[in-house]
């Protein structure tokens, strides 16, 4: 539990001007915040580069936003703060600190892979790596509090023996996503080709006869509209965390097929039948096809299987509510 009082801010920290599933939870975290009384500032970094602060589809969750020198550093506050800017949070000596693992492998890869690596000289970038493998990374086990928004992070940080102060803080999909509609299926297959390419691109390579369509260069409601017309995504990138495409797709009524990395290799993060994943290995493509010509040839009867899927999505944003109402709580320190 992270106790508060009269006085307390929770300052959520994200990157200014990026739009992505990430910043758009962090942006939803400080909204449901305050929306349950609880003072809390949207907290941007990275402010040099960004045309703007907050970008527009996100300004519906900001009354009012901050940047890091306006961070109060007292212990009666609290900042929330994603697994990839640990040398910022260094900064701070005295507010209490919760990391929010969205992404494990954002922090894998920016944290813990190629130590081995470092061998040749102490250039500023080596500087700079070195600090990020065998000093930032120790922090974590320093922090205050560990949110977890997939059971994928839980697992992880159970290997790393962090279990005190461990939450699970999931989150919800765009409410664009969550209107039913009507629009007529087209025998289309959707994928993210920043999402595991190059394996999709065996399949798709064995496949060209299909109606094969990228999701990229796209609003959201172009996003929206296009899954709303197709009748299966296939995700085979590493899912770092609980992903939103798979469950925007399927609140579209999209069949979903996924891999079995990162967290869709767990029941509770991507609730699907086992039928529709596969691991990402060659002799997999040719039953991958089928599954994808069953469900375009059958889609009347295999978009059935994702009715409980597509319940679980619908229960997020209050389950989302519930889970902060249990972490956040106001008693005198």
């Amino acid at each position: 539990m992270i106790k508060l009082n009269k006085d307390s801010i929770v300052y959520v920290l994200c990157p200014a001007g990026v739009k992505t599933g990430g910043p758009e939870l962090l942006h939803q975290l400080s909204y449901k915040l305050n929306g349950l009384n609880i003072k809390s500032y949207i907290t941007y970094y990275e402010t040099e580069n960004a045309k703007k602060l907050t970008v527009d589809d996100f300004q519906k969750y900001v009354k009012e936003s901050k940047v890091l020198s306006d961070v109060v550093d007292d212990s009666n506050n609290v900042i929330v703060f994603p697994e990839t800017c640990l040398e910022i949070v260094r900064t701070f000596k005295n507010v209490r600190k919760a990391m929010w693992w969205e992404s494990v492998d954002n922090y894998v890869n920016k944290y813990e892979i190629m130590d081995a690596k470092i061998i040749y000289g102490f250039s500023q970038a080596l500087v700079n790596i070195v600090k990020r493998r065998f000093l930032y990374r120790k922090d974590v086990y320093k922090y205050d509090y560990h949110l977890c928004q997939s059971q994928y992070a839980i697992n992880y940080l159970e290997k790393k023996n962090i279990k005190n102060n461990v939450y699970f803080l999931g989150d919800y999909i765009n409410d664009s996503f969550m209107k039913e509609s009507n629009k007529e299926k087209k025998n289309q297959v959707l994928y993210n080709p920043k999402k595991g390419y190059k394996f999709t691109q065996q399949i798709i390579n064995e496949s060209s006869n299909l109606n094969w369509i990228p999701i990229q260069g796209l609003t959201t409601d172009g996003v929206r509209n296009l899954l709303q017309e197709s009748k299966v995504y296939i995700d085979f990138g590493n899912h770092p965390g609980k992903d939103r495409f798979p469950r925007e797709a399927a609140m579209s009524g999209c069949c979903i097929i996924t891999g079995k990395n990162g967290s869709a290799a767990n029941d509770i993060d991507v609730p699907i039948d086992s039928k529709y994943k596969y691991e990402r290995k060659n002799n997999n493509v040719e039953e991958i096809i089928k599954m994808i010509k069953y469900c375009l040839d059958n889609y009347e009867k295999a978009v059935l299987d994702f009715e409980s899927y597509k319940q679980s999505i619908k229960e997020e944003e209050q389950k989302f509510e519930n889970d902060i109402k249990n972490i956040f709580k106001y008693e005198e320190l």
